[in-house]
């Protein structure tokens, strides 16, 4: 079935090539260097003594980012860079891989090193344990609590990090086992006396996929001053050693509020050096304000659950916005699911929904006191929060566990279930006006969706307008229970029973009000130097949507992130990322950017047309990158093309309209109903 798909593929699609953006150039392919990457920035108050001691605890879990690179000596050696002066020391524990690319460190056991002014030496020696066990953190606090104390103490955890859900260390010698965030809480409580008043640490950092949450800075509350953590998925260069410990040694009157400072600035230059700058984010987060973020987002979260019990299509139209707003990790098919959004940014999309949406707004602002963004990334405001992309019951239960908003999480539950639970319900009635009275049982209505709608059909009929383009004609109260609507095209010969899927976009002229849609069909698609991709849109916005598509890089699997600007109408490619690992959970620090030489091997999805089996992923061309390698748009070959909509309800439960028949022949495109 390979040899014949590949043959089909070659003889069918004649593809052309399209100037457009380099993938390797010295221009600005992938952000300007000199001013794409935004800053945003509060007060800085904190500052200490010059001669108050400093101790920097990290927990280096190198996993297979240093089994596999060497990510975690690599650091290492940055931070080697950097004369320490007398009242600063670095307290290093290793382990969680498998092999270490530094000859003195052994992954038969757990190495606790520390570097200060005399250099770095080994201290102790503890038997080989989990780094993802709350008793392996709680002994190396200990051990740092008692043997090295300060003034001032800053907490940074290395490797893994995959959200609210997932959590944070994956060691890779006990089956990828993580830290929770209740772990995490419970090992610091077991050693510190926690105190939102007084702290025992000035900063907790994370360098590590996905961690800026709302949720892990509600965990951290007592904790710490600052948390320093990302919202997307962080480049395999991570932060940059050699910058903020030159910082900091060359100033250690700074607070945790300047240190994180430092870490996102130097984290910015180390991006932009290594060009993996387009998609970082960075924040610093005063953690002694996060409970008015809490607060505001229970507040919107009651007037949510409320509305989408009033109008079944409230939430559907919440769900598009949601779809719409800034989300991290992936959160499609190929990559995974992180289930993480952007606070701010969800709700500035539902603005016009809510009305408390400056209580969120106004607190967010006060707890990310400094952000850096990249021109990818530019609607990041510094903290996510949970939100189910995929329908996950086990996924939403790990959550439940470590939630810090119930109003978040009943939001998160009303997806799930299409209805207000009693716990919902209790919890709107905890604040209940004086106007309204309170909800019960009777009162609650059952969302709209496909399974229980009156929508009469899984086929949705299509029309070819007098145009020529095919337009699905639903109506505003259908269109109001969707969630999204998209078009996906395969290439399709009857003649050899087989369907080559070309993905995913939302190229559709969209009347929402009166739930008219119509095609907007190029004959063009998505190309590698004029090579046909399987591209999937994953993130959709008014400046610039994302799409995915599945590679194989020097023969490993990965995903190329693809930008489309609607400014310059150009495309870019942002990098290739693994995705993230969907039985751990974790997010990989394993963006790299394809250079010349490497080979890139492109994958379509396949099925025949007469039988039931699902599209599976196959291997089709081969492209040697070089220095003039582009991604663009390229002309579709002559043959027959089939494009159907996918209408997505506010679970995400998806139905198709009638397909529809596209006939490439040269210039001329004929078409016909399926």
């Amino acid at each position: 079935m390979k040899k014949l798909i590949a043959i089909l593929l070659g003889a069918v699609l004649l593809f052309s090539f399209c100037a457009c953006d380099e993938l390797l150039s010295d221009t600005d392919s992938y952000g300007d260097p000199s001013g794409a990457v935004s800053r945003t920035a509060a007060s800085f108050g904190d500052s200490y003594d010059s001669g108050d001691t400093w101790a920097v605890y990290w927990y280096l879990c190198g996993s297979d980012l240093e089994s596999g690179g060497g990510a975690a000596s690599a650091d290492l050696r940055e931070l080697l860079e950097v004369a320490l002066p007398d009242n600063i020391v670095f307290v290093i524990e290793t382990g969680g891989a498998k092999e270490w690319r530094t000859r003195e460190i052994s992954s038969k056991n757990l190495g606790r090193y520390v570097y200060d002014k005399g250099g770095l030496y080994q201290v102790d020696e503890q038997p080989q344990a989990n780094m993802g066990d709350t008793d392996t953190l709680v002994d190396f606090l200990s051990f740092c609590a008692t043997n090295y104390p300060a003034d001032h103490q800053a907490f940074i955890f290395w490797d893994h990090g995959g959200g609210s859900s997932s959590g944070v260390i994956f060691d890779e010698i006990y089956n990828f086992d993580s830290l929770s965030l209740n772990d995490i809480r419970t090992a610091f409580g077991s050693v510190y006396n926690l105190s939102e008043e007084n702290p025992p640490f000035e900063l907790v950092g994370f360098d590590a996929c996905l961690m800026a949450t709302l949720d892990t800075a509600q965990a951290l509350s007592g904790v710490s001053k600052y948390m320093a953590a990302s919202e997307e998925s962080e480049p395999g260069n991570g932060w940059l050693y050699s910058g903020w410990a030159q910082d900091l040694a060359a100033n250690p009157a700074m607070g945790g509020d300047a240190l994180g400072k430092s870490i996102c600035d130097s984290y910015v230059a180390g991006c932009i050096k290594e060009r993996s700058e387009d998609e970082i984010t960075l924040s610093v987060i005063d953690v002694g304000k996060i409970s008015k973020l809490v607060s505001a987002c229970d507040i919107v979260g009651r007037e949510i659950l409320l509305n989408s019990n009033i109008d079944s299509g409230f939430f559907s139209n919440f769900g598009r916005r949601a779809k719409k707003a800034e989300n991290y990790g992936g959160n499609n098919k190929d990559q995974g699911y992180s289930n993480m959004v952007d606070i701010g940014d969800l709700i500035k999309q539902s603005a016009d929904l809510i009305e408390n949406e400056d209580a969120v707004s106004s607190a967010l602002a006060d707890c990310v006191i400094y952000s850096v963004s990249g021109p990818r990334r530019s609607n990041a405001s510094g903290l996510s929060c949970f939100y189910p992309y995929s329908v996950n019951r086990d996924v939403y239960n790990s959550f439940r566990e470590i939630s810090a908003s119930k109003g978040l999480e009943y939001i998160c539950e009303y997806k799930l279930d299409g209805k207000l639970s009693g716990e919902a319900i209790d919890f709107i009635n905890s604040a209940a006006e004086p106007a309204r009275e309170e909800l019960t049982e009777d009162d609650i209505h059952e969302a709209e969706t496909f399974e229980n709608s009156d929508t009469g059909t899984k086929n949705f009929p299509v029309y070819i307008d007098g145009e020529g383009y095919a337009t699905l004609k639903i109506g505003g109260e259908t269109a109001n229970m969707l969630s999204g609507l998209y078009f996906e095209l395969a290439f399709v010969s009857e003649e050899d029973d087989m369907a080559l899927y070309l993905g995913s976009d939302n190229d559709i002229d969209m009347d929402w009000e009166n739930g008219v849609f119509k095609d907007n069909f190029r004959s063009v698609w998505g190309a590698i130097d004029g090579h046909i991709v399987y591209m999937e849109i994953n993130y959709e916005s008014e400046d610039y949507n994302l799409y995915n598509v599945p590679i194989l890089l020097n023969g490993e699997e990965y995903n190329l992130s693809v930008c489309y600007d609607y400014n310059d109408e150009e495309y870019y490619i942002l990098g290739a990322r693994r995705g993230l690992d969907s039985e751990a959970g974790y997010s990989g620090k394993n963006l790299v950017m394809p250079k010349p030489g490497d080979l890139v091997t492109t994958m379509l999805y396949a099925s025949t047309i007469s039988g039931d089996d699902e599209p599976e992923l196959y291997e089709f061309e081969e492209i040697e990158i070089t220095e003039d390698t582009s991604f663009g748009e390229t002309a579709l070959g002559d043959g027959e093309y089939y494009m159907v909509f996918k209408l997505l309800d506010m679970q995400d439960n998806y139905m198709y309209s009638q397909g529809v028949y596209l006939t490439i022949d040269g210039e001329e495109v004929y078409i016909n109903l399926a």
